[in-house]
C-alpha cells in the first residue's frame, strides 16, 4: 500500500479514536483497514510527525496535531 494511503488510515484512526493511541493500537486498528505491516505503519507515521499533524504525547501515544 502507498505511504499516503497508510498516512489517511493513521489520520482517520486517530480521529476516530478521540483519544491517543499506542504505537500497538494505531497499528493493530490500521492493519484492520488494511495489509499493512508494522514497518510501514511506523514509516508513514514519521513525516505526519514532522509536520505537526500528529504529535507525540510525553507518555509516548499519539494523537492529532493541534
Amino acid at each position: 500500500m502507498a505511504p499516503a494511503q497508510v498516512q489517511q488510515l493513521i489520520m482517520k484512526e486517530l480521529r476516530a479514536a478521540g483519544d491517543e493511541l499506542s504505537l500497538n493500537d494505531l497499528v493493530a486498528r490500521v492493519r484492520l483497514l488494511a495489509p499493512s505491516g508494522r514497518n510501514e505503519i511506523k514509516a508513514a507515521v514519521v513525516p505526519l510527525l514532522y509536520r505537526r499533524h500528529v504529535t507525540l504525547t510525553p507518555s509516548g501515544k499519539f494523537r492529532i496535531g493541534s
